[in-house]
């Protein structure tokens, strides 16, 4: 769909900024791009109660924000820590996407948010210190649940925040077995080397404005400052979670702008932990740009409706939903219990792919990891990235759905 109202109308103080580097670099552009970014008739976040809190960790104090709603007397137990994006290297607990957001969401999911001031990947810090910020105030909401008045405990952020989130989750899991009961990750950056985008996302992208789109010397960029290396080296799983073994891991909601790039790689991690046996649900939001939760519009407004919905469902809900993915436009469908689908055996591959049964099916393309030199029955290749079919059940009308992995031979 075009562009959301509030994005076309702002698009033309763009004019002239060749590139997204320039505008972040040169002064003129860049009062162009603060202008573009800047909503002065957005009404104001509701108002919620926030103090600083300093935890321990091990490169020293961590800075948390805690909000709690204002017009609550009574907190409904949900706590849900909060990372703002930036590409590792920029962002702080006032910009939109971290103060606007934990107020939105503490006064509307009646829950206390936890924004964290994770150190950002300059002068010198590299991975995994801003990670190991993030898993440190994790485990001190965890371990403070009494003192917070919290019982639930999720975890989210945005760009490279739903990065830290999802591999902070990870190392949860690894290091002390437990997990928060479910991510939210908005715009998530999961690859160092995105996927190939979609035919809808390509056409999508063509349509983008020079000075919103990122660069190869962008993404180098963000490689080095966060590994602290540009060269080809082994990526870790924890600082790229499209990399780990992500078997385990909680409900997630996964939230995509249309126009962006790093929808590759929020939907190829999404068919990952779909793959995974996680239940992941993928929301393609229509007509908006990366960062959109800087953007205070409407369609920012229904993202925090449909967080808040996570935030606060049951966990029983989760298990109503089944896993049927449609990946040529990467949108994923709300499926009625009558939509049953079964598990193809491809023990070959380090990833599953769904077969459906019993009712009229379409076969689209997804990128799926395979195991080095082998090769399944259905997809002949022995790379480390081949393309292969996934098959999907168009049953409902919404474009997003719960996806639950089922045991193999169910």
């Amino acid at each position: 769909m075009p562009f959301h109202p509030d994005i076309a109308v702002r698009l033309p103080l763009l004019e002239g900024i060749p590139s997204l580097e320039a505008a972040l670099s040169e002064p003129s552009m860049r009062a162009q791009m603060e202008a573009f970014d800047a909503y002065p008739e957005a009404p104001p976040p509701p108002p919620a109660r926030s103090r600083m809190v300093l935890i321990p960790g091990p490169h020293g104090p961590v800075p948390v924000r805690i909000y709690t709603p204002e017009e609550h007397e009574d907190n409904s137990g949900h706590a849900f820590v909060w990372m703002h994006g930036g590409a590792f290297q920029f962002g702080d607990l006032d910009t939109n996407e971290a103060d606007w957001t934990a107020r939105q969401l503490a006064h509307r999911a009646n829950a206390t948010v936890i924004s964290v001031d994770y150190r950002l990947a300059v002068e010198g810090v590299t991975y995994p210190v801003p990670l190991d910020d993030v898993v440190a105030a994790m485990r001190w909401v965890q371990a403070n649940k009494d003192d917070l008045k919290v019982t639930s405990l999720s975890v989210g952020g945005a760009s490279a925040g739903a990065n830290l989130a999802a591999a902070a989750a990870l190392r949860l899991r690894d290091e002390e077995h437990w997990i928060p009961e479910h991510l939210i990750l908005v715009y998530p950056m999961m690859h160092f080397d995105l996927p190939q985008p979609s035919e809808s996302l390509r056409r999508a992208l063509m349509e983008l404005p020079s000075a919103m789109k990122l660069t190869p010397d962008m993404a180098r960029s963000v490689k080095e400052s966060y590994l602290g290396t540009a060269d080809d080296v082994a990526v870790p799983g924890y600082a790229m979670p499209a990399g780990a073994e992500l078997n385990g891991l909680g409900p997630t909601l996964v939230l995509n702008a249309e126009y962006d790039e790093l929808r590759a790689s929020g939907e190829a991690f999404s068919a990952l932990l779909a793959a995974s046996g996680v239940d992941v649900e993928q929301v393609k939001i229509p007509g908006m740009l990366h960062g959109f939760l800087n953007l205070p519009t409407a369609s920012a407004d229904d993202v925090l409706i449909t967080a808040i919905e996570v935030i606060t469902k049951a966990a029983a809900e989760h298990q109503v939903g089944i896993l049927v993915t449609r990946i040529d436009t990467r949108q994923i469908h709300r499926t009625r219990p009558s939509c049953r689908p079964l598990w193809a055996d491809t023990s070959a591959w380090r990833s599953k792919y769904l077969a459906t049964r019993n009712f009229k099916r379409t076969v689209l393309p997804v990128v799926l990891q395979s195991a080095k030199g082998q090769n399944d029955q259905l997809c002949r290749g022995g790379g480390e990235s081949v393309r292969c079919p996934l098959e999907f059940l168009p049953c409902g009308s919404r474009e997003t759905s719960i996806i639950r992995a089922l045991p193999s031979g169910a």
